[in-house]
């Protein structure tokens, strides 16, 4: 212990004695170590963290890709015979979001929020703080207005009225019954939906047309795998309703299925810039290496005399 308290001290009177050339280096690496951290925890963030779900693991995005679309949507008379047919997922839920203006108080504000089925909240297990999620009978055709509100948005919206159940938030104009308040769902990691609504309201809120036909391909879908069921047996089970798809309906031709791990397929878009940004930081931090190893032989050169003395 003796022996490093004194190589410190020694350090240190040397790094006071040109202050100049300490600056400079611990500038230097500090740039490049500053540039790494930031770059590996944007990493960590996006592409290692998983989704804040129970055994996230078996959560699994589930798309229709084509020749012109590899990460096809799901459209929703697919969905429903999916649904139908499949064993190997315990719920596979649908979902699409949309920019609606919420009022209070006279003023309008446009938040996203998602049109999901309610077996969305059993897909990914989406924890709900107060009340309920809302049920397949009240996601039909006509059916109640009701909304899931997410936990950030109650706080801020709300002041986190612990008697919000039962409220109303109006949506484009329409009053949507409060019946829970949930964690937010995942997905648009950057961005969350703030509020969770049933998704044939959108008959109601929004003007979409035929957004049920068979070749509409703009829903997201995604499903929580059988404990004991892999990934490669789920694939195999729906590759085999594709085909009954595809000899029944002529619009499922040129589809075929596809599952994903949920927390690959939402980073997806993004790992590629953000491995060549880890890339261009490991560079960085090795470029600082080097001029710091340069400086400190320019200055071994500039006290050679002094040694042979």
């Amino acid at each position: 212990m003796h022996g490093f308290l004194a190589s410190v001290r020694y350090c240190v009177r040397l790094l006071l004695k040109s202050p100049g050339f300490t600056v400079t280096a611990v500038l230097i690496l500090g740039f490049g170590i500053g540039a790494n951290t930031a770059i590996f925890s944007l990493i960590d963030f996006v592409l290692l963290k998983p989704p804040p779900y129970p055994q996230p693991e078996r959560v699994v995005n589930v798309s229709m890709p084509s020749d012109h679309a590899p990460d096809g949507f799901f459209d929703y008379p697919d969905y429903l015979d999916y649904v139908a047919s499949q064993h190997t997922l315990t719920a596979m839920g649908l979902s699409v979001w949309e920019w609606l203006d919420v009022a209070k108080d006279g003023n309008a504000e446009r938040i996203k929020c998602s049109f999901v089925t309610a077996s969305t909240f059993q897909a990914v297990e989406l924890p709900v703080i107060l009340g309920r999620p809302f049920t397949a009978e009240e996601e039909q055709p006509g059916g109640p207005l009701l909304a899931v509100i997410s936990e950030p948005f109650w706080r801020t919206y709300f002041s986190a009225d612990p008697n919000i159940i039962g409220k109303n938030v109006v949506l484009n104009g329409y009053p949507f019954q409060i019946i829970g308040v949930s964690q937010p769902i995942a997905g648009e990691f950057n961005d969350p939906p703030r509020i969770l609504l049933p998704i044939n309201t959108v008959d109601v809120v929004c003007q979409w047309g035929n957004w049920r036909g068979r070749d509409n391909h703009s829903l997201f879908c995604m499903g929580r795998l059988k404990d004991g069921v892999t990934l490669a047996q789920a694939q195999a089970d729906l590759e085999v309703i594709q085909r009954n798809q595809i000899a029944r309906y002529p619009e499922d031709k040129g589809y075929g299925i596809r599952l994903d791990p949920t927390y690959l397929a939402e980073t997806k878009p993004y790992a590629a810039t953000l491995w060549l940004l880890i890339a261009a930081a490991a560079g960085l931090l090795l470029i600082s290496s080097i001029n710091v190893a340069t400086l400190l032989l320019a200055r071994a050169s500039d006290r050679q005399r002094e040694m042979m003395i």
